[in-house]
Protein backbone atom coordinates (compact mmCIF):
# COMPACT_ATOMS: atom_id res chain seq x y z
CA UNK A 1 0.00 0.00 0.00
CA UNK A 2 1.15 3.52 -0.70
CA UNK A 3 -0.24 7.05 -0.62
CA UNK A 4 -2.36 8.02 -3.62
CA UNK A 5 -0.68 9.52 -6.65
CA UNK A 6 -0.76 13.29 -6.92
CA UNK A 7 -2.02 15.00 -10.09
CA UNK A 8 1.59 15.80 -10.97
CA UNK A 9 2.60 12.13 -10.60
CA UNK A 10 -0.35 10.99 -12.73
CA UNK A 11 0.52 13.44 -15.51
CA UNK A 12 4.17 12.47 -15.38
CA UNK A 13 3.33 8.78 -15.74
CA UNK A 14 1.03 9.42 -18.70
CA UNK A 15 3.70 11.52 -20.38
CA UNK A 16 6.52 9.06 -19.78
CA UNK A 17 4.42 6.19 -21.15
CA UNK A 18 3.18 8.22 -24.11
CA UNK A 19 -0.53 7.84 -23.36
CA UNK A 20 -2.87 10.32 -25.08
CA UNK A 21 -5.07 12.08 -22.57
CA UNK A 22 -7.56 14.87 -21.99
CA UNK A 23 -7.73 16.76 -18.70
CA UNK A 24 -11.36 17.25 -17.76
CA UNK A 25 -12.10 20.48 -15.91
CA UNK A 26 -11.68 20.14 -12.15
CA UNK A 27 -10.05 16.70 -12.23
CA UNK A 28 -7.13 17.69 -10.00
CA UNK A 29 -9.37 18.34 -6.97
CA UNK A 30 -12.36 16.09 -7.74
CA UNK A 31 -13.03 13.34 -5.19
CA UNK A 32 -15.80 11.51 -3.44
CA UNK A 33 -16.71 12.55 0.10
CA UNK A 34 -14.62 9.91 1.83
CA UNK A 35 -11.27 10.32 0.06
CA UNK A 36 -8.30 7.98 -0.17
CA UNK A 37 -6.84 5.50 2.24
CA UNK A 38 -3.54 3.97 1.16
CA UNK A 39 -3.82 2.69 -2.42
CA UNK A 40 -3.68 -1.07 -2.98
CA UNK A 41 -4.24 -1.45 -6.71
CA UNK A 42 -5.85 -0.48 -10.00
CA UNK A 43 -9.30 -1.65 -11.13
CA UNK A 44 -10.67 -1.96 -14.68
CA UNK A 45 -14.36 -1.44 -15.53
CA UNK A 46 -16.65 -0.94 -18.49
CA UNK A 47 -19.56 1.48 -18.46
CA UNK A 48 -22.07 -0.94 -19.99
CA UNK A 49 -23.33 1.83 -22.28
CA UNK A 50 -23.44 2.39 -26.02
CA UNK A 51 -23.54 6.19 -26.06
CA UNK A 52 -21.23 8.96 -27.21
CA UNK A 53 -17.93 9.56 -25.48
CA UNK A 54 -19.15 12.99 -24.35
CA UNK A 55 -22.15 11.43 -22.60
CA UNK A 56 -19.89 8.82 -21.00
CA UNK A 57 -17.51 11.47 -19.63
CA UNK A 58 -20.37 13.55 -18.23
CA UNK A 59 -21.84 10.48 -16.52
CA UNK A 60 -18.55 9.53 -14.87
CA UNK A 61 -18.06 13.06 -13.58
CA UNK A 62 -21.62 13.72 -12.39
CA UNK A 63 -22.71 10.23 -11.39
CA UNK A 64 -26.19 8.77 -11.75
CA UNK A 65 -29.36 8.61 -9.63
CA UNK A 66 -28.47 7.07 -6.29
CA UNK A 67 -24.71 7.30 -6.84
CA UNK A 68 -22.84 10.59 -6.98
CA UNK A 69 -19.70 11.14 -9.04
CA UNK A 70 -16.94 10.80 -9.70
CA UNK A 71 -17.46 7.19 -10.81
CA UNK A 72 -13.83 6.60 -11.79
CA UNK A 73 -10.45 8.27 -11.85
CA UNK A 74 -10.14 7.81 -15.61
CA UNK A 75 -12.35 7.30 -18.62
CA UNK A 76 -11.06 5.42 -21.67
CA UNK A 77 -12.83 6.37 -24.89
CA UNK A 78 -13.24 4.55 -28.20
CA UNK A 79 -10.20 6.28 -29.72
CA UNK A 80 -7.93 5.04 -26.95
CA UNK A 81 -7.72 8.47 -25.30
CA UNK A 82 -7.68 8.65 -21.49
CA UNK A 83 -9.92 11.26 -19.84
CA UNK A 84 -8.63 12.47 -16.48
CA UNK A 85 -11.74 12.70 -14.32
CA UNK A 86 -10.61 12.64 -10.68
CA UNK A 87 -7.29 12.59 -8.85
CA UNK A 88 -9.18 11.84 -5.65
CA UNK A 89 -11.00 8.67 -4.65
CA UNK A 90 -13.98 7.73 -6.84
CA UNK A 91 -17.17 5.72 -6.32
CA UNK A 92 -16.31 2.85 -8.63
CA UNK A 93 -15.35 -0.33 -6.76
CA UNK A 94 -18.00 -0.63 -4.08
CA UNK A 95 -17.99 -3.43 -1.56
CA UNK A 96 -15.87 -6.49 -2.20
CA UNK A 97 -14.06 -9.37 -0.59
CA UNK A 98 -11.25 -8.92 1.93
CA UNK A 99 -9.63 -12.11 0.58
CA UNK A 100 -9.31 -10.45 -2.83
CA UNK A 101 -7.94 -7.31 -1.22
CA UNK A 102 -5.31 -9.33 0.63
CA UNK A 103 -4.37 -11.27 -2.52
CA UNK A 104 -3.87 -8.01 -4.41
CA UNK A 105 -2.03 -6.33 -1.54
CA UNK A 106 0.35 -9.27 -1.18
CA UNK A 107 0.32 -10.08 -4.93
CA UNK A 108 0.00 -13.64 -3.73
CA UNK A 109 -2.16 -15.21 -6.47
CA UNK A 110 -1.36 -16.85 -9.80
CA UNK A 111 -3.65 -16.38 -12.81
CA UNK A 112 -6.64 -15.07 -10.84
CA UNK A 113 -7.33 -13.82 -7.30
CA UNK A 114 -9.84 -15.71 -5.15
CA UNK A 115 -13.40 -15.58 -6.45
CA UNK A 116 -15.31 -12.75 -4.70
CA UNK A 117 -17.98 -13.84 -2.25
CA UNK A 118 -20.04 -10.65 -1.85
CA UNK A 119 -22.28 -8.29 -3.76
CA UNK A 120 -22.32 -4.61 -2.87
CA UNK A 121 -25.69 -5.08 -1.19
CA UNK A 122 -24.23 -7.76 1.07
CA UNK A 123 -21.40 -5.38 1.96
CA UNK A 124 -23.96 -2.70 2.90
CA UNK A 125 -25.77 -5.26 5.04
CA UNK A 126 -22.57 -5.82 7.01
CA UNK A 127 -21.49 -9.22 5.67
CA UNK A 128 -18.43 -10.41 7.63
CA UNK A 129 -15.36 -10.41 5.39
CA UNK A 130 -16.64 -7.69 3.08
CA UNK A 131 -14.68 -4.50 2.56
CA UNK A 132 -14.99 -1.20 0.66
CA UNK A 133 -12.78 -0.77 -2.40
CA UNK A 134 -13.25 2.88 -3.36
CA UNK A 135 -10.54 4.37 -1.14
CA UNK A 136 -8.09 1.57 -1.96
CA UNK A 137 -8.23 1.24 -5.77
CA UNK A 138 -7.67 3.63 -8.62
CA UNK A 139 -10.11 2.87 -11.42
CA UNK A 140 -10.79 3.34 -15.13
CA UNK A 141 -14.18 3.14 -16.84
CA UNK A 142 -13.85 1.94 -20.43
CA UNK A 143 -16.56 3.23 -22.75
CA UNK A 144 -18.29 0.11 -24.11
CA UNK A 145 -20.95 -2.47 -23.41
CA UNK A 146 -20.07 -5.63 -25.36
CA UNK A 147 -16.79 -5.23 -27.22
CA UNK A 148 -14.29 -2.44 -26.74
CA UNK A 149 -12.55 -0.92 -29.76
CA UNK A 150 -9.07 -1.97 -30.86
CA UNK A 151 -7.66 1.42 -29.88
CA UNK A 152 -9.18 1.25 -26.41
CA UNK A 153 -7.89 -2.31 -25.99
CA UNK A 154 -4.39 -1.13 -26.91
CA UNK A 155 -4.45 1.71 -24.38
CA UNK A 156 -5.96 -0.35 -21.54
CA UNK A 157 -2.79 -2.26 -20.56
CA UNK A 158 -0.58 0.78 -21.15
CA UNK A 159 -2.67 2.94 -18.79
CA UNK A 160 -2.62 0.26 -16.10
CA UNK A 161 1.14 -0.24 -16.56
CA UNK A 162 1.73 3.51 -16.27
CA UNK A 163 -0.17 3.76 -13.00
CA UNK A 164 1.49 0.66 -11.50
CA UNK A 165 4.87 2.03 -12.61
CA UNK A 166 4.12 5.31 -10.82
CA UNK A 167 2.92 3.56 -7.67
CA UNK A 168 6.02 1.36 -7.69
CA UNK A 169 8.24 4.44 -7.93
CA UNK A 170 6.42 6.03 -5.02
CA UNK A 171 6.65 2.94 -2.83
CA UNK A 172 10.33 2.79 -1.91
CA UNK A 173 9.99 -0.47 0.05
CA UNK A 174 7.76 -2.75 -2.00
CA UNK A 175 7.70 -3.89 -5.62
CA UNK A 176 4.46 -3.55 -7.63
CA UNK A 177 3.59 -5.83 -10.55
CA UNK A 178 0.61 -6.52 -12.80
CA UNK A 179 -0.97 -8.56 -10.01
CA UNK A 180 -1.98 -5.21 -8.51
CA UNK A 181 -4.47 -4.84 -11.40
CA UNK A 182 -7.87 -6.52 -11.22
CA UNK A 183 -11.22 -6.29 -12.95
CA UNK A 184 -14.42 -5.23 -11.20
CA UNK A 185 -15.73 -8.78 -11.76
CA UNK A 186 -12.81 -10.07 -9.70
CA UNK A 187 -13.69 -7.76 -6.81
CA UNK A 188 -17.47 -7.97 -6.51
CA UNK A 189 -19.66 -11.03 -7.05
CA UNK A 190 -22.07 -10.70 -9.97
CA UNK A 191 -20.21 -7.97 -11.83
CA UNK A 192 -19.38 -8.67 -15.52
CA UNK A 193 -16.86 -5.94 -16.19
CA UNK A 194 -14.69 -5.57 -18.03
CA UNK A 195 -16.79 -7.73 -20.35
CA UNK A 196 -14.93 -9.90 -22.89
CA UNK A 197 -11.56 -9.12 -21.34
CA UNK A 198 -9.60 -12.03 -19.89
CA UNK A 199 -7.90 -10.44 -16.90
CA UNK A 200 -5.15 -13.06 -16.80
CA UNK A 201 -4.24 -12.16 -20.39
CA UNK A 202 -4.46 -8.45 -19.64
CA UNK A 203 -2.15 -8.85 -16.63
CA UNK A 204 0.39 -10.69 -18.79
CA UNK A 205 0.34 -7.78 -21.24
CA UNK A 206 0.73 -5.27 -18.40
CA UNK A 207 3.65 -7.19 -16.93
CA UNK A 208 5.36 -7.38 -20.33
CA UNK A 209 5.09 -3.60 -20.56
CA UNK A 210 6.38 -3.10 -17.02
CA UNK A 211 9.32 -5.41 -17.68
CA UNK A 212 10.19 -3.68 -20.95
CA UNK A 213 9.72 -0.18 -19.50
CA UNK A 214 8.27 3.07 -20.85
CA UNK A 215 10.67 3.39 -23.81
CA UNK A 216 9.61 0.02 -25.19
CA UNK A 217 5.98 1.02 -24.66
CA UNK A 218 6.54 3.97 -27.00
CA UNK A 219 7.97 1.60 -29.61
CA UNK A 220 5.05 -0.79 -29.22
CA UNK A 221 2.65 2.13 -29.66
CA UNK A 222 4.43 2.96 -32.92
CA UNK A 223 4.06 -0.68 -33.97
CA UNK A 224 0.31 -0.43 -33.46
CA UNK A 225 0.24 2.14 -36.26
CA UNK A 226 2.65 0.26 -38.49
CA UNK A 227 0.10 0.09 -41.34
CA UNK A 228 0.41 3.86 -41.72
CA UNK A 229 4.17 3.61 -42.17
CA UNK A 230 4.23 0.81 -44.75
CA UNK A 231 2.98 0.47 -48.29
CA UNK A 232 -0.80 -0.03 -48.21
CA UNK A 233 -0.62 -3.03 -50.58
CA UNK A 234 1.28 -5.20 -48.08
CA UNK A 235 -1.16 -7.88 -46.84
CA UNK A 236 -2.10 -7.87 -43.16
CA UNK A 237 -0.64 -11.37 -42.76
CA UNK A 238 2.75 -9.99 -43.78
CA UNK A 239 2.35 -7.06 -41.39
CA UNK A 240 1.79 -9.57 -38.59
CA UNK A 241 4.99 -11.34 -39.65
CA UNK A 242 6.84 -8.04 -39.40
CA UNK A 243 5.47 -7.42 -35.91
CA UNK A 244 6.68 -10.79 -34.67
CA UNK A 245 10.05 -10.55 -36.41
CA UNK A 246 10.84 -6.95 -35.49
CA UNK A 247 9.70 -6.64 -31.90
CA UNK A 248 11.32 -9.87 -30.73
CA UNK A 249 14.85 -9.00 -31.84
CA UNK A 250 17.53 -8.81 -29.13
CA UNK A 251 18.47 -5.53 -27.52
CA UNK A 252 22.00 -4.33 -26.96
CA UNK A 253 22.06 -4.95 -23.22
CA UNK A 254 25.81 -5.21 -22.85
CA UNK A 255 27.30 -4.88 -19.35
CA UNK A 256 29.23 -1.71 -20.21
CA UNK A 257 26.47 0.15 -22.06
CA UNK A 258 24.88 3.12 -20.32
CA UNK A 259 21.11 3.05 -20.43
CA UNK A 260 20.73 5.71 -23.11
CA UNK A 261 23.14 3.96 -25.45
CA UNK A 262 21.21 0.73 -24.94
CA UNK A 263 17.98 2.49 -25.83
CA UNK A 264 19.44 3.98 -29.00
CA UNK A 265 21.00 0.67 -29.99
CA UNK A 266 17.69 -1.10 -29.41
CA UNK A 267 15.99 1.42 -31.68
CA UNK A 268 18.67 0.99 -34.34
CA UNK A 269 18.23 -2.79 -34.25
CA UNK A 270 14.47 -2.53 -34.60
CA UNK A 271 14.65 0.00 -37.43
CA UNK A 272 17.18 -2.17 -39.27
CA UNK A 273 15.05 -5.29 -38.87
CA UNK A 274 11.95 -3.39 -40.02
CA UNK A 275 13.77 -2.08 -43.08
CA UNK A 276 15.01 -5.56 -43.95
CA UNK A 277 11.49 -6.98 -43.59
CA UNK A 278 9.96 -4.36 -45.87
CA UNK A 279 12.75 -4.78 -48.45
CA UNK A 280 12.42 -8.56 -48.49
CA UNK A 281 8.63 -8.43 -48.78
CA UNK A 282 8.90 -6.01 -51.70
CA UNK A 283 11.20 -8.46 -53.49
CA UNK A 284 9.48 -11.67 -52.42
CA UNK A 285 5.86 -11.37 -51.18
CA UNK A 286 5.76 -15.15 -50.68
CA UNK A 287 8.53 -15.15 -48.06
CA UNK A 288 7.68 -17.36 -45.10
CA UNK A 289 7.59 -16.23 -41.48
CA UNK A 290 10.64 -18.36 -40.67
CA UNK A 291 12.63 -16.91 -43.56
CA UNK A 292 11.65 -13.40 -42.56
CA UNK A 293 12.73 -14.05 -38.99
CA UNK A 294 16.20 -15.13 -40.14
CA UNK A 295 16.60 -12.03 -42.31
CA UNK A 296 15.45 -9.56 -39.66
CA UNK A 297 17.51 -11.26 -36.95
CA UNK A 298 20.66 -10.86 -39.07
CA UNK A 299 19.84 -7.19 -39.73
CA UNK A 300 19.27 -6.52 -36.03
CA UNK A 301 22.49 -8.26 -35.01
CA UNK A 302 24.47 -6.26 -37.59
CA UNK A 303 22.94 -3.02 -36.31
CA UNK A 304 23.84 -3.90 -32.73
CA UNK A 305 27.40 -4.77 -33.72
CA UNK A 306 27.80 -1.52 -35.65
CA UNK A 307 26.41 0.53 -32.78
CA UNK A 308 28.76 -1.06 -30.26
CA UNK A 309 31.72 -0.59 -32.58
CA UNK A 310 30.85 3.10 -32.92
CA UNK A 311 30.43 3.60 -29.18
CA UNK A 312 32.71 6.41 -27.98
CA UNK A 313 35.41 5.40 -25.54
CA UNK A 314 34.03 7.65 -22.82
CA UNK A 315 30.76 5.72 -22.99
CA UNK A 316 32.48 2.48 -22.02
CA UNK A 317 32.02 2.83 -18.28
CA UNK A 318 30.94 0.20 -15.80
CA UNK A 319 27.21 0.04 -15.29
CA UNK A 320 26.12 1.09 -11.79
CA UNK A 321 25.16 -1.75 -9.48
CA UNK A 322 21.45 -2.62 -9.62
CA UNK A 323 19.31 -1.22 -6.81
CA UNK A 324 18.51 -3.48 -3.92
CA UNK A 325 15.40 -5.52 -4.75
CA UNK A 326 12.17 -4.45 -3.14
CA UNK A 327 10.25 -6.85 -0.96
CA UNK A 328 6.88 -8.36 -1.72
CA UNK A 329 4.08 -5.91 -1.07
CA UNK A 330 2.20 -5.94 2.20
CA UNK A 331 2.37 -8.06 5.32
CA UNK A 332 -1.22 -8.62 6.38
CA UNK A 333 -4.72 -8.03 5.15
CA UNK A 334 -6.47 -4.82 6.22
CA UNK A 335 -9.51 -5.31 8.43
CA UNK A 336 -12.86 -5.92 6.78
CA UNK A 337 -15.22 -2.96 6.84
CA UNK A 338 -18.35 -5.05 7.30
CA UNK A 339 -20.69 -2.53 5.74
CA UNK A 340 -18.90 0.66 6.78
CA UNK A 341 -17.41 2.95 4.18
CA UNK A 342 -18.35 4.82 1.06
CA UNK A 343 -20.88 3.88 -1.63
CA UNK A 344 -20.09 1.70 -4.69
Amino acid sequence: MVQALTPKEILEALAVWGIPNVQESGWRTRSNAQGWRDVTGFMVHHTGNEVSDAVEVKGIIKGRPGLSGPLANFGLDDQGVVHLVAAGAANHAGGGDVRVLQAVQLESYDAFPPAPRFTHEEFLAGAPGSVIGNPRFMGVETFYNTNLTDKARQTMPRLAAAMIWALDRKDTDNAWTARSVIGHKEWQRGKPDPRNVDMSVLRKEIQQLLTAGPTAAHLIATDQNIEVLLMPNIPKANLDQIRVAVWTQPSASTPHSPSMWRIMTQMAAQVASLQSAVTELAKNPAVTADELMVITKKAAEDAVANALEAMPADEEIPAPPPPAPKGRRGAAAPPADGGQGNPP
